[in-house]
C-alpha cells in the first residue's frame, strides 16, 4: 500500500488536515472478471496474476502541525513545498 499525500489544508479554526491518495493493489480480480479476460483470449494464468490498484481518498487530523514548538526552516520549508503542490 502506498500513501501519497495530495494536499494539506488548515480549517479556520487552525485544525490541519492531509489529504492522501492511497494506492492499494493487494487485490485480486473477482472470478467472473478472470472468466471474462480468459474468454476474450488472455491466458487464465495471465489473468489470475492481474492485481489490479485500487484507489481511496484518506482525510486525516494532522495534529502534528497544530504546535506551537519552534520548528526547524527546513522542517517549515518541506511543509511549505508540500503546501504548494496543490
Amino acid at each position: 500500500m502506498k500513501n501519497e499525500i495530495k494536499a494539506i489544508e488548515e480549517n479556520k479554526d487552525g485544525h490541519v488536515f492531509t489529504i492522501s491518495q492511497v494506492i492499494n493493489s493487494d487485490t485480486q480480480l473477482s472470478p467472473e472478471l478472470i472468466d471474462h479476460l480468459v474468454a476474450q483470449g488472455m491466458d487464465r494464468e495471465q489473468a489470475e496474476r492481474m492485481t489490479p490498484a485500487r484507489t481511496s481518498i484518506r482525510i486525516m487530523r494532522a495534529q502534528y502541525l497544530e504546535t506551537d514548538v519552534s520548528v526547524s526552516d527546513d522542517t517549515k520549508a518541506m511543509i511549505d513545498k508540500i503546501k504548494n503542490q496543490k
